[in-house]
């Protein structure tokens, strides 16, 4: 019998790179790095060549990876995948007198040290009517939270609150006279150990050595909750199988922070493909993911997916992300997603840290209690800390004046009066706070955000009006120009910020070298203007008038007159109402004003506006719904190179913000050029994490099945061949291995056959053939019979 097109057959192979080289098939060796525009990329061959070759620069000294930085943050301002930058988070603190902090002078990534610091005297009932929090550290936040949960959560003030209910492998203190910084070993007992180290050092298999309550009694849970069954695991012991629950929760669970485990700078072997099983239903392999517990080691032993110093493996398993807790705990609370949740309370809600949450009234406070038995508890001098919810900034400073709150930051309206007051300290900033930017064309937008993008697809209905201004990069460089750096960080309080990175960021963590201070953090802003932070009106107006010949020329727009002109509107979102009531309305100023004296025949309005909420404003960004949006990622300070996925196009961080040119793509108008060869965005970046197959300057394409030819169904059979292309160089054939581990076979037509899932999913066991051929002219085929 024969049944014409009873089968539509859907194939798809599964890659395994089973060997990406130690040591890479090409090394720097010295300062060879250069910038594009000094270039021409003519004279250059493109890195990989047609053939493709292992690339990695993983292993280069601390003055080489600052060249590759160079590179990667200089195409970052460049192209706008970062935003416009505009000043740093520096600010002008005031503390309460009450307080003795450990340093006047601000050690960046450390700080003052005013959690090791000591409350004097308690503040008085008008100042806290609860006598119990009358010795604690009195804060605030904006906004409730609503979670503690950091496995699940994207923004600082999580995470921030999670760190004091937490713990984590390393540490870091003040030296002993205080000048600096030092790591020590917290639930560690000794540094990691490589187990595959190369001649450099360098390895991909980490050992870390832990504590459990075996050795260290004082080494248990705290709660207060007073329910029987949470009770239960006040004073429980760690043991070694706590410490393998926090990655699996993150997994299993498909929590946000899935995507660090499987990152490709600093995740762990197989954790992707894991957090991908667990998503599309399939049974995961734990054995196959690089984080398995020792029990003869009393260790917890990883394989990152790309080699580490030791300082770079311990500073990449320093999170508090790890800090164990029992499986029996949040199977108890309904699952990892319902660990810290305000609606649970204390209830929700097991520490291991030098605080315990002690009361959540939603929208009013929050309270953590010294933790009594804590394994550090001599590093926790203040009795507690409670946080008051307030509307903004300015009432926070009001209530610190009252005497109300231990520290605020002095508002923008209040500077002149209390910046040298002996209670005020200046911070340095961690980050640069942006003006994120879309400048996708409507064809980037739909392939990233369409209906089937990417990244966050929308319907039909709901595509964004991308602006085609916003993709001309003589306007976003205008705008970048319009920016009185100095005048604006001044009111707000801050450091102007021309660049992508901070002074935090440091190229030699080992020596505390800030990537801003080298020759080549300076080279990435010789171009635009250091000595105004960026700042030049007439250049901008230039900038300006140049864009719109050529959008004119492209036909995008069509000039009016001066006396009714062409309008463009562009929407900027902020955080909070009083940034638009501030901030907002010197952006507006400076963009409008040197747009329209540029372009008279057309009349720019920048139309500020806040979110409700103030992560609303990063998911519009992330989402790809705004023109313009305030916001700023913060992290990774001591491996920078590593923090540069954040502006990937694929958002392989899931913390892309700016949206624009493809980064896996060869820009030949603007070439990353590196060791006298020609890269793409993407590529330079894996070679200096870790290694890449680069083929024609970018990251080669592994593996591609590019068609399907199903036969029709004769007698309940049929053949399908798959045809494809994958990476083969045989030069590479010993350490470069792609292999089709995972064929799957779905039937989308009714009746379904016995044993047929519902979905169309056919089992292996149903009497399936399966032929692989791989060729070495770099194809394949699958054949199913």
């Amino acid at each position: 019998m024969k049944n014409k097109k009873l089968f539509v057959l859907s194939l798809f192979g599964v890659l395994a790179l089973t060997s990406c080289g130690g040591g890479g098939g090409s090394t720097s060796s010295g300062g060879s790095g250069s910038s594009g525009s000094q270039t021409s990329g003519s004279e250059l061959r493109l890195a990989g060549g047609e053939e493709g070759e292992i690339i990695n620069y993983s292993a280069s000294s601390y003055a080489e990876r600052a060249k590759i930085l160079e590179q990667l943050e200089k195409y970052t301002l460049d192209n706008f995948l970062g935003g416009i930058p505009m000043y740093d988070s520096a600010s002008n603190v005031m503390y309460s007198t009450r307080l003795q902090i450990p340093s006047d002078t601000y050690i960046p990534n450390y700080g003052f040290g005013v959690g090791q610091g000591t409350i004097t005297t308690a503040l008085t009932s008008a100042q806290e009517p609860e006598t119990k929090y009358a010795m604690y550290f009195h804060s605030w936040q904006s906004q409730d939270p609503g979670s503690l949960n950091y496995w699940n959560a994207s923004d600082s003030v999580t995470a921030d609150l999670n760190a004091l209910i937490t713990s984590a492998y390393y540490g870091t203190e003040f030296t002993e006279d205080k000048s600096s910084y030092q790591w020590y070993d917290s639930l560690a007992t000794e540094k990691p150990i490589a187990l595959n180290p190369d001649a450099n050092g360098m390895a991909t298999k980490w050992r870390v050595k832990v504590k459990t309550v075996t050795d260290t009694p004082t080494l248990v849970y705290n709660t207060l909750s007073t329910a029987p069954d949470r009770a239960a695991y006040d004073g429980r012991g760690v043991v070694l199988a706590d410490y393998l629950t926090p990655f699996k929760a993150i997994l299993d669970n498909q929590l946000y922070r899935s995507t660090d485990l499987g990152s490709s700078s600093s995740g762990f072997v197989g954790a992707a493909q894991y957090s991908a099983d667990v998503a599309a239903g399939k049974s995961p392999n734990w054995n196959s993911v690089g984080i398995q517990l020792n029990e003869t080691e009393q260790s917890i032993d990883f394989e990152f997916v790309t080699k580490k110093t030791q300082f770079y493996a311990m500073y990449n398993l320093s999170s508090s992300l790890f800090s164990p807790i029992p499986q029996s705990f949040l199977d108890l609370i309904g699952g990892a997603a319902n660990f810290g949740l305000q609606s649970g309370g204390v209830n929700n809600v097991l520490s291991l840290g030098m605080y315990t949450l002690e009361e959540w009234q939603a929208d009013k406070q929050l309270a953590f209690k010294k933790n009594p038995v804590f394994f550090e508890k001599d590093r926790a001098n203040f009795a507690g800390y409670k946080y008051t919810i307030l509307g903004s900034a300015t009432v926070a400073f009001d209530e610190f004046l009252a005497g109300k709150l231990d520290s605020a930051g002095i508002p923008s309206t209040a500077l002149d009066q209390y910046k040298s007051d002996p209670r005020t300290r200046r911070t340095l900033g961690d980050t640069v706070w942006k003006l994120q930017t879309n400048t996708t064309t409507e064809a980037g937008w739909e392939s990233l955000f369409g209906e089937t993008g990417s990244v966050y697809p929308h319907s039909e209905d709901s595509y964004w009006d991308v602006k085609p201004v916003m993709s001309n990069k003589d306007f976003l460089n205008g705008l970048y120009f319009s920016i009185n750096r100095s005048e604006l960080a001044a009111e707000e309080g801050k450091n102007p910020a021309a660049a992508f990175l901070s002074d935090a960021y440091m190229i030699d963590p080992e020596e505390g070298i800030s990537f801003r201070s080298s020759d080549e953090g300076k080279a990435v802003l010789e171009d635009r203007l250091p000595e105004s932070n960026g700042y030049d009106t007439e250049i901008a107006k230039g900038l300006f008038q140049r864009a719109m010949t050529t959008l004119e020329a492209e036909g995008k727009y069509t000039p009016g007159t001066p006396t009714s002109p062409t309008p463009i509107t562009l929407e900027l979102i902020y955080q909070s109402q009083s940034q638009v009531d501030t901030e907002g309305i010197t952006i507006k100023k400076y963009f409008e004003e040197t747009f329209n004296a540029a372009c008279p025949n057309y009349k720019l309005t920048i139309h500020t506006y806040a979110t409700s909420n103030w992560m609303d404003a990063y998911y519009a960004a992330m989402q790809g719904d705004f023109d313009l949006s305030f916001g700023s990622i913060s992290g990774n300070t001591l491996d920078p190179i590593s923090f540069m996925d954040t502006v990937c196009s694929d958002n392989r961080s899931g913390f892309t913000l700016s949206w624009g040119p493809d980064t896996g793509a060869v820009n030949m108008d603007s070439p990353i050029v590196y060791d006298e060869q020609i890269f793409s965005y993407d590529a330079l970046l894996g070679a200096a994490n870790g290694g890449a197959v680069i083929k024609n300057g970018e990251a080669a394409n592994m593996f591609k099945l590019t068609n399907i030819e199903a036969g029709e169904a004769v007698d309940g059979k049929f053949t399908a061949t798959g045809h494809g292309t994958y990476f083969y160089n045989a030069e590479y054939a010993s350490r470069i291995q792609v292999e089709i581990v995972a064929v799957e076979i779905w039937y989308y037509s009714a009746p379904l056959p016995e044993g047929v899932s519902e979905d169309g999913f056919v089992a292996p066991e149903l009497g399936v053939n399966l032929t692989i051929n791989m060729n070495t002219d770099g194809t394949f085929e699958v054949i199913v019979t």
